[in-house]
């Protein structure tokens, strides 16, 4: 409505020479008069730590165990992973009231992430805690990859939360419902009833 989105490999400190052609077309068939040019610079970024997916992350066993975090200039992140036990399942889902409900995007300084952290205490374990340097992480497409075949854990299968926070500020924080496991489950819902494949 108020303009258009540009995408693409831009590298902080740099600027660029953005040209719009006059033959370009808007919506309405709309041209410009004249070639319009300008030069756009990009400052530094705010420090930020998100999952690309929006929902929960589902995995195999036998697939590949990279999932896509976005890292914005922070240069360590320390990596925990819950295990949410069998026979805690239905409580913690209860409790947070969708796989998702608590654990959405980044977090921002003073929230109740600690909270909800401690509430995940009450149905889980640490299984897993690494601090990871962000520049040893593969990249793809800007994004880092997080790769969750974590030799120390012997039975990976089930549902955890992963946690990826900054070290130096742990409020910059995203944390997300995982499940691996190898089944195949598709469920519809209809006005009046629920179909399991």
């Amino acid at each position: 409505e108020s303009g258009f989105l540009i995408k693409g490999n831009f590298k902080e400190g740099q600027t660029y020479d953005l040209k719009i052609s006059q033959n370009l077309k808007g919506i309405f068939e709309g041209k410009l008069k004249n070639e319009f040019q300008q030069n756009v610079a990009f400052g530094p970024q705010k420090p930020n730590v998100s999952f690309v997916n929006k929902n929960g992350i589902y995995l195999t066993s036998k697939g590949s165990k990279d999932v896509a975090v976005r890292i914005i200039n922070i240069p360590k992140v320390k990596v925990t992973l819950y295990k949410i036990y069998a026979n805690n399942i239905q409580a913690f889902l209860r409790s947070t009231g969708s796989t998702n409900r608590y654990y959405e995007e980044e977090y921002e300084e003073g929230n109740e992430d600690d909270y909800y952290l401690n509430e995940i205490n009450n149905y889980s374990d640490v299984v897993y805690e690494k601090i990871i340097n962000t520049t040893n992480l593969k990249k793809s497409n800007g994004l880092s990859l997080l790769n969750l075949n974590f030799n120390d854990i012997n039975n990976l299968s089930g549902i955890y939360v992963i946690s990826v926070a900054s070290v130096e500020e742990n409020w910059l924080r995203s944390t997300k419902v995982l499940c691996i496991s190898d089944i195949g489950l598709l469920a519809k819902h209809t006005d009046d009833e629920v179909l399991v494949f």
